[in-house]
């Protein structure tokens, strides 16, 4: 299961749930490791960086810093008149909102937490009860609202596991250490994941997201290396 997307905030410098697909998608939009090809997420959830990072140069070295929180959800609408309000889950696991005591938005005045004093499913919906909140009136400047958990409440990974928020971004080189680009998105097609990466000319290569393709996941230094598919991109990349 996954959570949406990867918001990282970094109060008074920048504001702003992966990725290695050779096996399930997990919590907070992270993948493991596992067979090739990899088994399809539950869903497609639009997965985008919001904002992300703040880099410091050391030496030739770039180190960045990340303090990120998840989507989990997307307040839509008002429910009765009792402070209640509806919820996509943008997590596969809906029922993970049983196990949050509270989550966040964010506002013009920045992080706002809400503590969840209870809930409810109704078909696809989350109905959510915060405290604090009790008529209909005061939960309507939430709707719209992203609902953001820290890392601290994701879903643990496994080893060998990454969230896709994570990927993007991440520079990727083939065995020869030829520069690719980045990765701009996870695509997930049903039967295996593809990573969108654009090079410096703004070409889009297609990179399936296989173990027997991506072969090192370096998060700390942003870096993917893959062993290219014979005829996947022309010789002269």
């Amino acid at each position: 299961m996954h959570e949406n997307t990867c918001y990282a905030i970094i109060h008074f410098v920048v504001r702003n749930d992966a990725g290695l697909c050779n096996g399930s998608t997990t919590d907070s939009g992270s993948v493991r490791q596992g067979s090739n090809p990899c088994p399809a997420a539950k869903s497609r959830l639009n997965f985008k960086v919001l904002a992300a990072l703040f880099f410091m140069q050391v030496g030739k070295r770039w180190l960045f810093f990340m303090v990120d929180y998840l989507q989990v959800g997307k307040i839509i609408n008002t429910h009765g008149i009792h402070g209640e309000v509806k919820v996509i889950p943008l997590t596969d696991d809906m029922t993970r909102y049983d196990y949050l005591d509270y989550v966040f938005y964010e506002n013009d005045k920045g992080l706002q937490k809400l503590e969840i004093e209870n809930v409810k499913y109704f078909k696809s919906l989350v109905i959510v009860k915060f405290k604090n909140f009790n008529n209909i009136n005061e939960v309507e400047s939430l709707k719209g609202k992203f609902l953001l958990i820290n890392r601290d409440n994701a879903v643990k990974l496994d080893e060998n596991s990454y969230f896709i928020c994570d990927i993007i971004g991440c520079r990727v080189f083939d065995e020869k250490g030829t520069d690719l680009g980045i990765v701009e998105d996870v695509i997930q097609t049903g039967s295996n994941d593809v990573y969108a990466v654009k090079n410096s000319e703004g070409r889009e290569i297609l990179i399936p997201a296989l173990k027997s393709v991506v072969k090192d996941v370096s998060i700390e230094e942003k870096r993917i290396t893959v062993v290219l598919p014979k005829g996947l991109i022309d010789d002269e990349i």
